[in-house]
């Protein structure tokens, strides 16, 4: 512990709320030295999406800082929407994205009547793609689409698949089930295929069966509220957005800074819509709640001006802000810390919020460098660039990686003190496998800061794992700290 002298400040502390105390500490040290960062939080997707949220209450403005955030710098060329719906939800914090996020569990079973091993393996999805050319059929029908993506898939003759029990190609089958239904579950309709006759991307125009409701594999059961459809070939297209909106039950056509109520309302007829342009489908799981009753006075809405040829943004970036449940979400991540923040400048507040985000129990002590990835800001974050030659046929190898902070190993010195500038200083010598010699061999490792973050975090690796206790234990060797580095 440094040795300072206690004076009275004009700061409050965090309140503890069982054995949190290395998460208050995290949260200190951003109160001191980031609060204008978090009071600015220029770089966070978050921050943007709010700002425009609130604008798109008053008046129809323009995109221009989510262009910048998403590195948009040809406005007059149209881009998928789809995949700039994946960069934005990217770039968006977990605790708001987390409402379009979803989890499939594969399992590929081995038909090897000696063996049987079933390997599960589960990965995360933003939306789910369905091709339009699975089916035969003048139209395609959504639930169709849904019930041949999860249909189990067989492989044998030439498409056996390895297994690695029993060391061999084997007939398998792989099943599909969701492990996480989302709040909100986006389908991809593939409407863009690429043709070898013609060496290039076509759109197919095929008719599509939309329903209003839709039932996924274990009994859940989503709403359409939100279609953006594509106009167009694929060169001189055009995005637009039909959603339903929450405070009257109605329709409306959202086409970049022009928002119309739907003359026709859909679904009244039939419980289907046929469409030639849908794109993506947004459906909202359904609840047992009891919605609120419907708005008396007509609701006013905004478009969004069109930068160039940005219609593909727009109509996602409508759909988000029809959507309640992800405005708000982004309203409660952003305000969560900077009232924490701001009543710091006052008294020892409670953390309870940021507690709840970041733990399931309070009187379990975690460790304070895990956290600060998971509250801090991009301000932060740091890249470097390790470079490995090898000693034998001087091969030399590069590799990118972000970082929050730089581990120091207490260990690597055998003074009496460690020293943080010999820390930073010291190069890696190790033995790794090198690809060209096919062989163990010793290489030199250098490591180079590709990028500075504006705060620099070191983390000083006190606990290490002892093999003789099988135990973590912790290292209290004294750290010469120096005011610069």
């Amino acid at each position: 512990m440094l040795n300072l002298k206690s004076e009275d400040v004009n700061a409050g502390g965090l309140l503890n709320q069982g054995d949190t105390c290395y998460l208050n500490n995290v949260k200190q040290e951003l109160f001191q030295g980031f609060r204008e960062a978090v009071e600015r939080h220029n770089t966070c997707m978050d921050r943007h999406l709010k700002d425009l949220f609130d604008e798109l209450q008053r008046r129809t403005p323009s995109t221009n800082t989510i262009l910048n955030k998403l590195g948009i710098d040809r406005v007059w060329e149209q881009q998928d929407a789809a995949e700039f719906y994946v960069k934005i939800l990217s770039q968006t914090s977990e605790a708001a994205s987390q409402i379009f996020h979803g989890a499939l569990t594969h399992t590929t079973i081995c038909h090897n009547p000696q063996c049987g091993a079933q390997k599960p393996a589960d990965s995360r999805f933003w939306h789910l793609p369905l091709s339009l050319n699975d089916s035969h059929s003048e139209e395609y029908q959504v639930v169709d689409g849904i019930r041949e993506f999860f249909r189990d898939s067989h492989f044998s003759g030439l498409d056996q698949m390895y297994c690695e029990e029993c060391d061999d190609k084997v007939d398998a089958t792989v099943t599909c089930e969701v492990k996480h239904h989302p709040e909100v579950l986006v389908l991809l309709l593939k409407r863009f295929d690429f043709d070898y006759r013609y060496m290039r991307y076509v759109k197919n125009n095929r008719a599509v069966i939309v329903p209003v409701t839709l039932n996924l594999p274990e009994n859940q059961t989503y709403e359409l509220y939100a279609v953006v459809d594509h106009a167009g070939d694929l060169r001189d297209g055009h995005y637009a957005a039909t959603i339903k909106s929450q405070d009257d039950d109605r329709w409306y056509n959202f086409n970049d800074g022009i928002v119309s109520l739907l003359s026709y309302q859909p679904f009244q007829v039939d419980h289907t819509e046929r469409s030639h342009s849908a794109y993506l489908l947004f459906y909202r799981k359904q609840t047992s709640v009891t919605p609120g009753g419907r708005q008396t006075s007509a609701p006013i809405y905004h478009g969004l001006l069109n930068q160039g040829a940005t219609c593909y943004l727009n109509s996602l970036l409508q759909v988000l802000f029809m959507t309640r449940e992800f405005r708000g979400a982004v309203d409660r991540y952003i305000m969560t810390l900077r009232v924490l923040l701001r009543d710091l400048h006052r008294h020892t507040v409670d953390a309870c919020d940021i507690i709840t985000k970041l733990l399931t129990t309070v009187f379990e002590e975690q460790e304070a460098a895990e956290d600060v990835q998971s509250i801090s800001f991009p301000s932060m974050h740091q890249a470097s660039q390790s470079q490995t030659r090898c000693c034998k046929c001087e091969t030399g190898r590069s590799r990118e990686s972000p970082l929050w902070h730089l581990p120091l190993t207490l260990m690597d010195s055998n003074s009496e003190e460690y020293s943080l500038e010999d820390g930073l200083k010291q190069s890696l010598t190790d033995q790794v496998s090198c690809e060209r010699c096919c062989s163990t061999i010793d290489v030199i490792t250098k490591c180079e800061v590709k990028h500075h973050p504006e705060v620099l975090v070191l983390l000083l690796k006190r606990f290490d794992f002892n093999t003789s206790n099988i135990t973590f234990v912790k290292n209290n060797r004294a750290v010469k700290i120096t005011r610069t580095l």
